[in-house]
């Protein structure tokens, strides 16, 4: 089979592009002029340059391809001007369906975010859950308006199916996309010793080659017009930093952090990134997120397209052992 994949030099895109390539599909990737493609060395992955805003980049590289995983996405925690998030996450999207509609793709996958669902309120999150809360951040807004376009093109004909990863985890890319493996990295280090408020701030954790391979099970197995949450195990901040000093043996003294602390510091951090002055590390609406709990449930992916999360330990160990291996620092297929 011919794939496209949009986010290949991400996070979740190199493994996934490694993933398939193992199994023996021929893969094209569609990225900016400025993407570091240097994981794709020696391998046979055909790598066209571009905008995936633009009609006729995406034609070339979607050429012939029988399917998409669309991973590309803004998730950064902060932008300065919005309609950048809105341009990546909403009007590429736009153009990546038409296009696929266009050429007669057989399938598209799209990645959206568990974020959609909202906070959980007491109850795990499933794919049947309708939003209450107001959105905190800008990625959770342009994604839910991602999902409206989903909808438009499977009413359309367009053959879509759609997955929703957690807070996701493991070897690969350390960037804003893997922040969580950025903590765990921090936390080896020493460097990284604060508590949201009382650590009883819950969510779901999700190793990466999970979503990997969920993402392949739902292209191959899904519905059409589906979405799959694939999670991990639901934990409080306290319960995932007990597993990261079992399995690192290191167990480091954490700060309760207070919320309306947190909030003040991002309010200024924010202030000064609008000024030029500096890029936000977090924005008030993202430390709204970590207070809040996002538990969720993979039972429709689970019983639907056969996904299976790894054991949390399990994960959690093999991170810590990829992290202490500095050869294990840069993600290169092969």
């Amino acid at each position: 089979m011919k794939i496209l994949v949009t986010g290949a030099t991400g996070f979740i895109g190199a493994r996934l592009v490694r993933e398939l390539l193992r199994k023996g599909q021929e893969i094209s990737i569609l990225c900016r002029a400025t993407s570091d493609v240097s994981a794709f060395e020696n391998t046979p992955v055909r790598i066209f340059r571009g905008d995936l805003a633009s009609p006729d980049d995406m034609r070339a590289a979607i050429a012939d391809c029988d399917a998409v995983y669309h991973l590309a996405a803004f998730a950064k925690n902060w932008a300065r001007y919005p309609e950048e998030v809105h341009r990546i996450n909403r009007d590429a999207l736009e153009n990546v369906l038409a296009v696929a509609r266009e050429i007669g793709v057989r399938r598209v996958l799209y990645t959206s975010t568990v974020m959609v669902y909202g906070p959980s309120n007491g109850h795990p999150v499933t794919e049947r859950t309708q939003r209450s809360a107001p959105c905190g951040t800008l990625y959770e807004e342009s994604k839910i308006q991602g999902e409206a376009i989903v909808d438009r093109a499977v009413a359309d004909g367009l053959d879509v199916v759609v997955v929703h990863p957690s807070r996701v985890f493991g070897p690969g890319l350390l960037s804003e996309a893997n922040s969580t493996t950025i903590l765990m990295q921090q936390y080896l280090r020493g460097t990284y010793r604060m508590l949201p408020g009382d650590g009883s701030a819950a969510g779901n954790y999700v190793f990466v080659d999970d979503v990997v391979r969920g993402c392949i099970a739902a292209m191959d197995h899904g519905r059409t017009g589906r979405h799959y949450i694939l999670g991990g195990a639901n934990l409080t901040f306290s319960e995932f930093f007990d597993i990261l000093a079992e399995c690192s043996g290191k167990r480091r003294r954490l700060m309760p952090v207070p919320r309306v602390l947190a909030r003040g510091a991002a309010i200024v951090q924010e202030k000064l990134g609008s000024l030029g002055v500096m890029t936000p590390v977090i924005t008030p609406g993202w430390v709204d997120v970590f207070y809040d709990d996002w538990l969720c449930s993979s039972a429709q992916a689970e019983t639907e397209i056969g996904y299976e999360p790894t054991a949390m330990k399990d994960a959690v160990q093999i991170t810590v052992d990829w992290l202490r291996n500095e050869n294990g620092r840069k993600e290169v297929l092969s």
